[in-house]
């Protein structure tokens, strides 16, 4: 969980791992107001000095420029919303990390390489270079350096937003992995210690909903709204043939919100399946109801 410190510093979680003096890691809650107030101020500036919602007053009655409002302002309320909820929830997320048991951290060093959340990171890296790219080629062709302020404005709101949704992704993450661990260190392990862990995992599930189960309802309702606004304009616009340079720009934002959505619908589903089915062997199982009877 040291990436965990890459989103405090990102002001996206107030809690943040620091070294114990007896090298172990641990979990507290790190400048709680800051948190709230930068990012707050921060996005309020940027929307009221968005250039598409204080200009393009020749485009009231376009509906393209009712879609751009409308998906605007439904990012900044979602933002505004998870500002304070990240600052409302912070202790509940301490209380979270610090109840995981010390196996999901080894279980996500162990994981493979090639994972869901490699390939997300790797697309939303790709789709950042081609908006630097698509954002080069419209300034250099139009000369509209208000363009500039407007991309630039809407990728730091947007980012805000995509990396919570990374939190809550590997929250999901790490609990589900915790499960593959204590699977493989059963042959090895007392087995009553697998129970007491196998406990704590249950209460975590518990305390996950309760920690980021709001922050979880924004994100997917900004996902699934972005998706659907960008994918009705670049139709609308394949359609009626006008605006074509607009489609590069709504496409990459398309790309990496379906990306992100995908992300968290795989880990949250195999979250649900690996606490569900829990994973465990036949005979495990009848060996943990033997120590249980015993008991």
């Amino acid at each position: 969980m040291q990436v965990l410190n890459i989103f405090h510093a990102l002001f996206i979680s107030n809690v943040r791992t620091v070294r114990r003096k007896d090298r172990t890691v641990g979990y507290k809650i790190s400048r709680p107001r800051l948190q709230l107030l930068l990012p707050l101020v921060t996005i309020l500036t940027l929307a009221f000095l968005n250039p598409w919602v204080t200009g393009h007053k020749q485009c009231t009655n376009c509906v393209n420029w009712f879609t751009i409002i409308s998906r605007l302002l439904a990012t900044l309320v979602v933002a505004i919303l998870l500002v304070f909820d990240n600052f409302r929830q912070r202790h509940k997320v301490l209380a979270l990390l610090q109840t995981i048991p010390s196996a999901g951290s080894v279980a996500i060093r162990a994981s493979g390489r090639y994972t869901v959340k490699r390939l997300q990171l790797s697309i939303l890296l790709l789709c950042n270079i081609l908006s630097v790219v698509e954002l080069l080629y419209n300034v250099y062709r139009n000369h509209v350096y208000l363009y500039i302020w407007g991309v630039f404005t809407g990728v730091i709101i947007e980012h805000y937003i995509l990396l919570t949704s990374l939190l809550c992704q590997l929250l999901a993450e790490t609990i589900a992995n915790t499960y593959d661990a204590l699977q493989q260190a059963l042959p090895v392990c007392p087995s009553a210690s697998i129970i007491n862990e196998m406990v704590i995992l249950d209460r975590c599930k518990d305390q996950l909903s309760d920690a980021i189960g709001l922050k979880l309802l924004l994100v997917m309702m900004h996902l699934l709204f972005n998706v659907s606004f960008c994918t009705y304009d670049i139709l609308q616009k394949v359609v009626s043939q006008a605006h074509m340079q607009n489609i590069a720009r709504l496409t990459i934002i398309a790309v990496q919100e379906i990306v992100m959505l995908f992300g968290l619908c795989f880990y949250y589903s195999m979250l649900t399946l690996k606490v569900g089915y829990g994973l465990l062997p036949t005979h495990t199982l009848s060996k943990l109801g033997r120590i249980s009877t015993y008991k």
